[in-house]
C-alpha cells in the first residue's frame, strides 16, 4: 500500500494522534496531499501526524483490508503509544474506513466519512425498501459481499453503541450516492452530519473537509475517553 506521512511541524519527539486518510476511487495518497487535506489540518493548528494510505480500489474490497490496515498502519502507531487514531475516508475510502471499524472499532478515536460508498444502487434500493439499515436483513439466498457485510454489521449495532458517538459524515446533496448517505445519516445524530450543495466530486469533498475541521470534529476524545488534541498553533 502506497503511503504518505506528514508530521505536525516542529513536533519533535512528541507523541501525537494519528489521522489516517483513505482516498476514493481514481485518487491516490498524493492526490490528497495536492488537494490540501494535510494542509487543512495543520494550518488550523490541529496537532496530528497524518498518513494517507492508498490500498487501491480492489484493496478496499479485499477480505483482509481491515487486517492489512491494522498491521501496516494502526498497530505500529499504537505500539508508539500515540494518544488516538482517527480514520477519514472518501467515497470507497469511506467504505474502507467502515470495514476497518467493523473489525477494530475499539482502536479508533473517531471516523470521518466523506460521501462514503456503501453499496450498489440495487443493494441500497433493497435497504431503503426495507425501511432503512436497522430494518434490513441480508437475504439468506444472496451471496455474501463486503457491502452486505458492512450494512449487516451496522444494522446489528445498538442505537447507543459508542461507535455512533465517534462518527461524522459529510456529503453533497446532489451526490449520486446520496440515497445511501441518507440511510447512514439516519443512524447518526443530526450534529454529526454535514451536507453542502454539489455532487460526488473533489471540490465538494475539499469544502466538506474544511467545514468539518472548522466545526471541531477532530477535537473530541480518544478511545480512553481523554481529549486527543487541542488547537495551539495559529492559522496559516
Amino acid at each position: 500500500m502506497r503511503t504518505i506521512t506528514v508530521s505536525f511541524p516542529d513536533s519533535g519527539d512528541e507523541r501525537l494522534p494519528l489521522l489516517v486518510l483513505l482516498p476514493g476511487a481514481n485518487m491516490s495518497a498524493e492526490d490528497l496531499h495536492k488537494l490540501g487535506f494535510f494542509h487543512a489540518v495543520h494550518s488550523r493548528g490541529l496537532r496530528f501526524d497524518i498518513t494517507a494510505v492508498d490500498p487501491g480500489f480492489d484493496g478496499y474490497l479485499d477480505d483482509r483490508i481491515a487486517v492489512n490496515l491494522h498491521e501496516a498502519i494502526v498497530e505500529p502507531a499504537l505500539a508508539r503509544d500515540v494518544p488516538g487514531v482517527w480514520f477519514a475516508g472518501i467515497s470507497i475510502g469511506g467504505f474502507g474506513a467502515l470495514r476497518y471499524a467493523q473489525s477494530f472499532r475499539g482502536q479508533l478515536a473517531g471516523t470521518i466519512l466523506l460521501a462514503p460508498f456503501l453499496g450498489s444502487k440495487g443493494l441500497i434500493d433493497q435497504v431503503t425498501a426495507a425501511g432503512g439499515i436497522r430494518s434490513w436483513q441480508p437475504p439468506a439466498t444472496c451471496k455474501a459481499t463486503p457491502q452486505r457485510s458492512v450494512l449487516d454489521w451496522l444494522s446489528r449495532l445498538s442505537a447507543n453503541d459508542p461507535f455512533f458517538q465517534t462518527v461524522h459524515m459529510g456529503y453533497g446533496i446532489d451526490d449520486r450516492f446520496s440515497a445511501a448517505h441518507q440511510l447512514l445519516a439516519a443512524l447518526l445524530s443530526e450534529q454529526r452530519v454535514l451536507t453542502l450543495p454539489g455532487g460526488h466530486v473533489e471540490s465538494v469533498w475539499v469544502a466538506l473537509w474544511g467545514k468539518m475541521l472548522e466545526a471541531g470534529v477532530l477535537a473530541l476524545r480518544d478511545r480512553h475517553g481523554l481529549t486527543v488534541q487541542a488547537s495551539s498553533a495559529p492559522h496559516a
